[in-house]
């Protein structure tokens, strides 16, 4: 009997919302409607940073369970910027992007001078989301409410805010270059990336870095005594390391020119024309993300 008691009793403080796809806003107002019924009438009550693991997305979402809350009628809302967050220790509020612990979150509402607090995050799954929301008594410390939604699309909104920004470096490998040279090679692929994974930031060798390109260069010069002149011969390839390992391999471009500039050129081509590399390189970056 205790065992059914416990089930019921967590039963009666957590909220589920069928699995049909719906919209963010849909499963918010049924979030705000589940929770009216859980506290008193025109109680008052804010919205803290929501964890998404980005800055941007994070304030939409909270901005987003605020305009509900207000709209639903039945709390009396304090929004976060009719007090100074100055005063309120940003470094609290935007920690980790709103990632806002229940502790941090019972701060804040203390600062707030409010009753009820609401915190969660919001989770991409495959190609959809999840937005797990909980309402804390502030005196109190407790638990007053959990909701749960699954299956929310990705609006065009939501896309546009849902972009890690993945830092990658760049190694050369085999001829040495100068760093004019390397700068060639890495402003083309800064382009070529700006056009298929927009989310990738390239960064210098020094940094750290779990993804990194390593672009190798291999030439010799050749003599053709019947034409009494010299070819640069060799051939450029790249590749794409993950923490420490290869997972994706150019061909070797094969190359042939008059001198040792023009050959770096034709490298910087038909690395960067390879569209089927870099499509895989993307697929690899969104996974890991």
């Amino acid at each position: 009997m205790k065992k059914i008691f416990l089930v019921i009793s967590l039963l009666g403080v957590v909220g589920f919302c069928p699995a049909q796809s719906r919209s963010l806003d849909d499963a918010i107002r049924e979030s705000v409607s589940y929770f009216a019924g859980r506290i008193p009438r025109h109680a008052h009550i804010a919205a803290v940073p929501i964890s998404t693991g980005i800055q941007g997305l994070s304030d939409y979402i909270t901005d987003r369970i605020s305009y509900a809350l207000v709209n639903n009628g039945s709390f009396t809302v304090i929004e976060r910027n009719q007090k100074s967050l100055d005063d309120l220790n940003k470094e609290i509020v935007y920690q980790l992007a709103g990632n806002v612990s229940d502790e941090k979150s019972l701060y804040l509402g203390k600062q707030l001078e409010v009753q009820y607090i609401i915190n969660g995050t919001f989770i991409r799954v495959g190609m959809v989301y999840e937005l797990n929301l909980k309402m804390l008594d502030v005196e109190k410390a407790r638990v007053v409410g959990q909701w749960s939604a699954g299956n929310i699309l990705r609006s065009e909104r939501i896309a546009s805010l849902d972009i890690i920004t993945t830092q990658v470096r760049v190694d050369f490998a085999g001829v040495n270059l100068n760093e004019t040279e390397q700068e060639l090679f890495i402003e083309e692929l800064r382009q070529t990336l700006k056009e298929i994974i927009p989310n990738v930031e390239l960064v210098g060798q020094e940094e750290r870095s779990a993804y990194y390109f390593v672009i190798t260069i291999n030439s010799q010069q050749t003599s053709v005594p019947i034409v009494n002149t010299t070819f640069i011969k060799g051939y450029a390839s790249i590749a794409f390391f993950q923490n420490g390992r290869n997972v994706q391999q150019s061909n070797r471009k094969e190359i042939s020119e008059t001198n040792q500039e023009w050959f770096l050129r034709r490298a910087v081509e038909k690395i960067n024309a390879d569209k089927n590399f870099f499509q895989v390189v993307s697929t690899i970056v969104a996974r890991g993300n």
